[in-house]
C-alpha cells in the first residue's frame, strides 16, 4: 500500500494483465501505483489522505466505471479521473468529460497520451491538495486568494473543483 500523503496513480481495471501493464509502464517512470480488481474495492479504500490521480476502466464488474466517477465526485475527497476503455462511444465519452474527467483514452492506448494525461492529472491533484491546504489555514488572505485562481486555472476542466472554491 502506498505511504500516506504520495501522490499516486489509482489503476481500477478488471484485467489483470492491464493492470499489471500499467503498472509497469508508471513505476519504470517514478510513479506510486496502487491497483484495484473492481470499482468497489478502489472506493472501500477512499480515504481523506488519499492523493493522485485515479485510471477507471469504463466496463467493470458491479460498479460500471462512469459509476465510481460519479460517487468520486459526491466525495469529499475527489481525485481527477482518466478514463481508459476498450469499450468507448461518443455518449459515454461525452458523459465522462462533464463529469470532470481529465482524459479518455480508448486501448489500446499510447504509452505517451497515458504519461500526459497523468501529468495533466497529477498537476491538478497537487493543486488541489495546496487549495484545500491553504483554504483550512484562512481562506481569505492574498496568499489563499492566489492559490484560489492558480487552482481554479489548472482544474477548471473537472466538475469536482465547483465544490472547492472560495464563496
Amino acid at each position: 500500500m502506498p505511504m500516506l500523503g504520495t501522490q499516486v496513480v489509482h489503476v481500477v481495471d478488471d484485467d489483470l494483465a492491464t493492470r499489471i501493464a500499467i503498472d509497469v509502464i508508471l513505476r519504470s517512470v517514478g510513479y506510486d501505483v496502487a491497483l484495484y480488481e473492481n470499482g468497489a474495492e478502489f472506493l472501500a479504500r477512499l480515504g481523506p489522505d488519499m492523493t493522485g490521480c485515479v485510471i477507471l476502466d469504463v466496463r467493470l464488474p458491479g460498479l460500471g466505471g462512469l459509476e465510481v466517477q460519479r460517487r468520486l465526485v459526491d466525495s469529499s475527497y475527489s481525485l481527477p479521473v482518466i478514463f481508459l476503455t476498450a469499450h468507448a462511444d461518443v455518449e459515454m465519452a461525452v458523459r465522462a468529460m462533464k463529469a470532470g474527467a481529465i482524459e479518455f483514452l480508448t486501448k489500446p492506448f499510447r504509452e505517451q497520451d497515458l504519461l500526459d494525461a497523468i501529468s495533466c492529472a497529477m498537476e491538478a491533484s497537487g493543486a488541489r491538495a495546496r487549495f484545500v491546504n491553504m483554504s483550512a489555514r484562512c481562506g481569505r488572505c492574498r496568499a489563499c486568494q492566489r492559490e484560489s485562481v492558480r487552482f481554479s486555472y489548472y482544474c477548471a476542466k473537472g466538475a469536482w473543483v465547483s465544490r472547492l472554491r472560495m464563496t
